[in-house]
């Protein structure tokens, strides 16, 4: 049974249509990030299915039930906020309580239970801190706790890593993957990062506008995006006009006037003649010393060279004119020089303009 059910869901503020039509099958014990731009209604959709906005239309189903019109205290559902929403006057032992003194439990199971939700997150130290005395991690921490002390089936959380440095917001991530791997709850998780939804999902939904554009595995998104919109909102992309030409049905051709031209497999899903966009990952291509290095390979010159630790990533201008970024992992490359940038006729994407 799958944990959460969204069928032609919609909510309008005014005149603005924040979801629009979204259906989405989130399954039990899963990690489902919903990705996009400040302003696509994803943090809207996570108030609709926690119960603090009311749908227009469509309908919620979690656990096989109908929740539409169930109000929030009752859904199996619980949410961290973007700001976690901790009482400043209060312990965190007493943040993390809150909730469950409405559950008709003795003081003794709340201790219990509060105890148990800081060991799980391993915040057992600072029990009697307040918030302004906690870094931004353990502030994370405390709303994980006063969020999972409710046992809720579906943990709904609202970019709750925007506020936190890179490396604690890599620590977050496995703290989360761990969180959920141990509790085998549904996790429910809004991001405008496209690397947290990359690294901690087991599905991702990229909304744009309101609507659902895409939903896939991170790694079809990445190698596999429906449209130019979702490939350049996923991750650096050089992008190409180009032409699908089938003079030839049984071996059509891709002309680029920036990169040439070549026979493409004629299979693929994406071969419909006429014009349409091509992309390219920086990390797809790469600095060939001889035509042979590579199926397709066009000379240029070094223009930048950014280095970015493990890697660099290379500004180079195309001899047809175009710019083009390259990821490179080899020993340091001077910037101002000849090179030639080769490809893999399968790393090459097919990209539509809009929606199929």
């Amino acid at each position: 049974m799958s944990a959460l059910v969204l069928t032609a869901l919609s909510k309008r503020f005014g005149t603005t249509c924040a979801v629009d039509d979204i259906t989405l099958t989130i399954p039990q014990n899963a990690f489902f990030s919903i990705l996009g731009p400040s302003g696509c209604g994803k943090s809207t959709l996570l108030r609709l299915i926690a119960g603090l906005e009311r749908p227009d239309k469509g309908t919620i189903t979690i656990d096989g039930q109908d929740m539409t019109h169930v109000p929030a205290y009752r859904r199996p559902t619980n949410m961290i906020f973007q700001d976690y929403a901790l009482f400043p006057h209060l312990s965190v032992a007493d943040n993390i309580a809150y909730g469950l003194h409405n559950d008709n439990l003795s003081r003794t199971q709340i201790n219990q239970r509060v105890t148990d939700a800081m060991a799980l997150v391993r915040i057992e130290p600072y029990r009697a801190r307040r918030p302004h005395q906690l870094s931004g991690g353990q502030r994370q921490r405390t709303a994980l706790a006063r969020a999972l002390v409710k046992r809720p089936k579906i943990l709904l959380l609202d970019e709750p890593l925007s506020a936190l440095d890179r490396q604690l917001r890599e620590i977050m991530r496995e703290e989360l993957v761990r969180l959920k791997d141990h509790l085998g709850i549904t996790f429910v998780f809004v991001t405008h990062d496209q690397d947290d939804a990359l690294c901690l999902s087991d599905h991702i939904a990229v909304m744009f506008d309101g609507q659902c554009k895409q939903t896939a595995t991170p790694q079809e998104l990445y190698h596999r995006p429906r449209n130019i919109e979702i490939a350049t909102f996923m991750g650096k992309m050089n992008t190409f006009k180009a032409q699908v030409i089938d003079d030839d049905p049984h071996n059509p051709r891709l002309d680029c006037d920036q990169l040439g031209s070549w026979h493409i497999d004629p299979t693929r899903a994406d071969t419909t003649p006429g014009d349409c966009m091509i992309g390219l990952r920086p990390e797809s291509l790469r600095l060939c010393r001889s035509h042979d290095d590579a199926d397709i390979t066009t000379p240029g010159h070094i223009e930048r060279v950014s280095f970015l630790g493990d890697r660099s990533l290379i500004h180079a201008r195309l001899s047809r004119g175009a710019s083009i970024l390259v990821s490179h992992t080899h020993p340091a490359i001077e910037g101002q020089q000849e090179v030639l940038v080769g490809f893999s006729r399968e790393d090459v994407l097919i990209l539509n303009n809009e929606d199929p």
